[in-house]
């Protein structure tokens, strides 16, 4: 018979077990091809065999080589919450052993440890009605409420999400407490029609109807990592295909973006007098809000005088308002970031210059220190810019507008000035802004002082911007806090009174509040008001939000938002 070409014998024995044989089958061709070539292949010649099927090695290694199964080992201090990850793991083809390099943990790892995939399974908000009286809870309050008691003393119902029970800790809950629902939107739907209910939800389904309150660590709208999360950690070479053979996440989630927006800075005439005799000078007035403004991701402003060099305003009755630039310093320094100049004195010169030279000295101050500023500039394009900044993947373009003093301080195609609040004019600007950022916010100088009740104008220019795409919308000028109101997916507060000034001469005027509003780049989460007082003209106190001053300053805006007439849909 002829011999087979070498070629087909490897070919043949590839799919041969591994026998003497085989070894046999491959060697003795070779041997008759040897000692044939010396006398030429014609005794080789015979019929042309037929080609054999492509078959190569991978049949051979799967047959042959057994691939062992991966390994991960499940550590949990909770014996009774390791099935959540063994479970799946099992099923995806995983041994569970005490002994593999990668590990699935509920207990936190050694900081040391570079291999670490820290995943956050449930990050949950405390919710309640945006008028109940609590903001803030204390480590003993959360621990009540977790274990279904009363702790925050309103005395309604705890409400969550049948999904979220294992959040749940102590005894079973008192007789019609705990209220169990199908949906974090029916958590919020019971929670924004009753003020004594406290609701659970995921942060990443709030909504602006209810209010969202801080814990110890924790701020649902700013904060990722705090007490009511549920977090894993998987460490080891494998981590990332651990997760994803439980379908947890390999990336962190997105942090919401917390901004807080100030009453009317205007640290001028008696401000200007006071500080200049203390220790810390303009700084004194920030001392007690600094935490919570530094604290924030971003913070915004109305500032109102003019900052020029020489003598500022005395301490004497006069609408001429103009501070040093060591004001604006300050304010920086404070932890603000933006400043709306839109205020109807930042064109006002004690010194004695004009109003054109004053607007620009003010602006080239403000920028000096460290503030993005926005609503005023050298000419009228340049007032109605947006200032756009991002924080933490979210971005921000700001717009102010003068509805008071436009007149006399608003901006042209080629001289300085602020930009005036005209309803087309902002409505198109919001328009631009927003194809260039994920929010727009806008902040105006309008309305009447002295009251509490907006006007028609200022609905009708909030309306406009709302409706052209803007997130939230900030007023000032009044001197006293103003209404609230909901546009759709958009907030707006019409005044948040005074922040630093010296009008001590009624109750209101020395009243303000500095808003909180948290954001992820697709909408606002929610909003709280916390009411401030001025103290001897240029100091600025943070009340306590539901006693005493700081529960009137909230019903008065409470109760002008139940004034409001109803708009048109």
């Amino acid at each position: 018979a002829p011999a087979t070409p070498p070629l087909v014998a490897l070919r043949v024995a590839s799919r041969m077990p591994r026998r003497p044989t085989t070894v046999l089958a491959v060697i003795a061709p070779l041997v008759l091809l040897a000692v044939a070539l010396p006398f030429g292949l014609s005794a080789l010649e015979g019929p042309e065999p037929t080609p054999p099927a492509e078959v190569g090695l991978a049949p051979l290694l799967a047959e042959t080589t057994a691939v062992p199964a991966p390994e991960v080992s499940v550590l949990y201090r909770d014996a009774a919450l390791a099935p959540e990850a063994a479970g799946p793991l099992e099923a995806a083809g995983y041994v569970i052993t005490d002994t593999a390099l990668t590990r699935v943990t509920d207990i936190p790892p050694d900081p040391a440890d570079t291999d670490v995939l820290a995943v956050q399974l449930d990050r949950y908000a405390l919710v309640v009605h945006p008028r109940a009286p609590l903001y803030d809870l204390d480590l003993d309050q959360l621990v009540a409420i977790q274990a279904q008691e009363d702790g925050a003393g309103l005395g309604g119902p705890l409400v969550i999400p049948r999904d979220a029970s294992a959040w749940l800790a102590g005894p079973e809950a008192t007789a019609g407490r705990l209220v169990e629902v199908d949906s974090p939107d029916e958590v919020m739907d019971i929670v924004a029609s009753d003020p004594t209910a406290i609701g659970l939800v995921p942060v990443d389904a709030l909504a602006p109807r209810v209010r969202a309150l801080t814990s110890p660590g924790f701020d649902p709208y700013q904060h990722g990592p705090g007490a009511l999360e549920r977090m894993r950690w998987i460490v080891g070479p494998d981590r990332e295909e651990v997760a994803r053979a439980l379908g947890w996440p390999t990336e962190p989630r997105e942090d919401p973006v917390r901004l807080v927006a100030t009453g009317e800075l205007i640290p001028a005439r008696c401000v200007s007098d006071r500080v200049a005799t203390i220790e810390g000078g303009y700084d004194a007035s920030y001392d007690a809000t600094r935490d919570l403004i530094e604290s924030a991701d971003l913070a915004m402003s109305h500032w109102e005088p003019a900052a020029i060099d020489g003598v500022p305003t005395p301490c004497t009755p006069t609408f001429n308002l103009s501070t040093r630039p060591e004001a604006a310093d300050a304010a920086a320094r404070a932890g603000i970031d933006v400043a709306l100049v839109v205020g109807n004195h930042v064109g006002d010169c004690w010194p004695g210059c004009g109003y054109q030279a004053a607007v620009l000295e003010t602006v080239a101050h403000l920028e000096a220190a460290g503030l993005t500023i926005t609503g005023a500039g050298a000419d009228l394009e340049a007032a109605r810019a947006p200032a756009i900044v991002e924080r933490d993947g979210v971005t921000f373009a700001f717009l102010g507008y003068d509805d008071i003093a436009f007149q006399h301080y608003g901006a042209t195609e080629d001289t300085p000035g602020t930009a005036h609040a005209d309803p087309e004019g902002v409505a198109t600007d919001v328009r631009a802004a927003k194809a260039l950022a994920d929010h727009v916010i806008v902040g105006f100088s309008w309305g009447v002082e002295y009251t509490a009740r907006p006007t028609d104008r200022q609905r009708g220019l909030a309306r406009a911007a709302i409706e052209a795409g803007a997130s939230l919308v900030v007023g000032n000028h009044p001197h006293w806090v103003q209404a609230t109101e909901w546009i759709g997916d958009g907030f707006v507060a019409y005044g948040l009174g005074n922040f630093v000034f010296d009008q001590d001469w009624s109750v209101e005027t020395t009243q303000g509040a500095i808003l909180e509003a948290g954001f992820t780049r697709d909408r606002l989460l929610g909003v709280r008001l916390r009411p401030t007082a001025i103290r001897q003209q240029h100091l600025v106190e943070l009340l306590h939000p539901t006693t005493g001053e700081g529960a009137t300053i909230l019903h008065q805006i409470w109760t002008a938002t139940d004034a409001l007439q109803p708009r048109d849909q």
